[in-house]
């Protein structure tokens, strides 16, 4: 027992990852919807690239590769759901011992590193960043282990730990494009803390090992779309521009061809849309670190006082970096997972600092240390467990987007036995994944006739190329849906189109076919032939 006792101790940074993987094997159990949009589109784009048609379809345009390679090999060995979520889980496992040295790192302290796995454990973003199919997760293990690895690169500038670096940083920005920021902050960080003949060869390593990571994937870009770098983000940009409205997607777009045709139509309002995106991005960054959200300000300002003066510069320059970047389109929590795992370890260092400075005068600030350190921890326990539970609780129906899909996919694949070849149109790419079917998306705003929906008809032809769907090659037109999933969550956006909740309507058309009804959804087969091509 001793034996045992002594080695749990000197693996300290090992037992909270443990436990944390033996959470989330319930956890995961639960959550057995596939609700996540995103998720579901990379995963079929990681099918395609196994079944040979390369990563060429719609999300190709908006994340690079790497979350649906994995997916999609994994999905070669185990449901795609089950795949796409293993990803994420084993992130969040494993960032929690690149944030337990990390840590000793900036702090040199166990208690801040011991204290910041646990914490993060009751984030609500850590948790369900952890559990759900996106790429977030294993975007931030890339990141912040690329920020540990530059810190102790730092020590060496001649090392070959650039190398490492390089490679850590190229798999980041092949997660997600907001990971790009670690290039710049890297040559930064290195030109501050050396001067230019030492800092020459460390760059050289890092750039060339970050090309070399990167180099596939910007020649197949470049093949297929024309540049390495060339993405559909300024129809992000644009989206949050116009206030994330509808219009934008379904309509408005058709008419720019890119981000300078976005600011140069209206560039004062597009300098208010990017402040106003930096001022949420401050709130976001502080709300997400939960229970200790009222210590990261204070710990932040107070950083260089209490670790390295060049690192708490490094990260400043990358908050600074990142919040620009992101505030051109829109922003949102998991966006900031990286950041607030580094401003949790902050948080920590900062109560753990101050009141321990202290006690040895005031022998009451030892229990008052471990009285608050409960308190916060019992805070983020009950925050994280509830809106665990209401996730959980909800994913099954997301909003509506997903109402009786267990009724629907049983249904509908006893109708058509040949539904695996057929396309479907919803709101929700899932449906495509529990149908085994493909999918084109019901455009959210939509000026023809009921009749003309599922073909896109009256849609500009650009749109129609841009629209989401599951299709691993370029979407050509024209296009055809053969179901078409009308659901409460799609009337909010297109309420001229609700009398399809009454099959018996005249207005529905003869060629809708109905097959499923319920309160919450419709489900119709649609007969019409694909209309020549205009």
């Amino acid at each position: 027992m001793n034996k045992i006792k002594k080695f749990i101790q000197s693996r300290n940074e090992f037992v909270i990852p443990i436990l944390f993987a033996i959470l989330l094997v319930p956890l995961s159990y639960f959550h057995n919807t596939f609700e996540e949009w995103d998720g579901v589109m990379q995963l079929f784009a990681g099918r395609a690239i196994f079944d040979g048609e390369g990563y060429a379809g719609w999300p190709s345009h908006y994340w690079p590769p790497l979350y649906s390679l994995l997916a999609g090999f994994l999905d070669l060995f185990m449901p795609g759901f089950l795949a796409s979520k293993l990803i994420s889980h084993a992130a969040g496992v494993l960032l929690l011992y690149v944030v337990y040295k990390l840590a000793m790192e900036l702090t040199k302290d166990e208690s801040t590193a011991l204290l910041s796995q646990l914490f993060l454990v009751v984030n609500p973003l850590y948790l369900l960043s952890s559990l759900q199919a996106e790429n977030h997760m294993l975007d931030s293990l890339f990141f912040v282990s690329s920020i540990l690895l530059l810190f102790r690169s730092l020590k060496f500038p001649g090392s070959k730990e650039f190398i490492v670096l390089g490679v850590m940083a190229g798999l980041a920005g092949l997660t997600r494009y907001t990971s790009y920021i670690l290039v710049p902050l890297i040559i930064l960080t290195v030109l501050l803390a050396f001067n230019w003949k030492k800092a020459w060869k460390p760059l050289i390593l890092f750039v060339v090992s970050f090309s070399v990571v990167s180099s596939p994937w910007w020649l197949h870009n470049s093949l297929l779309n024309g540049s390495p770098f060339a993405t559909w983000q300024y129809i992000n940009i644009g989206y949050g521009l116009f206030d994330r409205n509808p219009l934008w997607w379904w309509k408005w777009h058709a008419d720019y061809n890119g981000i300078s045709d976005i600011i140069l139509s209206n560039p004062w309002a597009f300098i208010q849309h990017v402040f106003s995106n930096m001022l949420i991005s401050l709130l976001l960054m502080v709300g997400t670190c939960a229970a200790l959200s009222p210590f990261v300000l204070p710990a932040w300002i107070s950083s260089p006082f209490r670790i390295k003066k060049i690192y708490s510069v490094s990260l400043l320059t990358g908050v600074v970096l990142f919040i620009f970047l992101v505030s051109q389109a829109f922003v949102f929590p998991q966006v900031f997972l990286s950041w607030t795992v580094v401003f949790t370890i902050l948080s920590i260092h900062f109560i753990i600092t101050y009141l321990v400075r202290y006690e040895r005068r005031h022998s009451f600030l030892k229990v008052m240390l471990k009285s608050v350190i409960s308190i916060l921890f019992c805070c983020g326990l009950l925050t994280t467990g509830y809106l665990t539970h209401q996730y959980i609780k909800g994913d099954d129906y997301d909003g509506g987007q997903l109402a009786d899909y267990k009724a629907i996919t049983e249904t509908l694949k006893a109708y058509d036995p040949d539904i695996g070849h057929k396309t479907v149109m919803a709101v929700n790419p899932a449906w495509a994944y529990y149908l085994g079917s493909q999918f084109i998306m019901m455009p959210l705003y939509y000026e023809g006739e009921v009749a003309g929906i599922y073909t896109y008809e009256a849609l500009d032809e650009k749109v129609i190329q841009h629209a989401q769907n599951t299709y691993g090659s370029p979407f050509i037109p024209p296009v055809k849906s053969d179901y078409l999933i009308f659901d409460r969550f799609t009337v909010n956006y297109l309420p001229q189109f609700s009398f399809l909740f009454n099959p018996h309507s005249s207005q529905v058309p003869s060629t809708f076919h109905l097959v499923y009804q319920s309160k919450e959804v419709v489900v119709y087969e649609l007969k019409e032939v694909i209309p020549s091509e205009k």
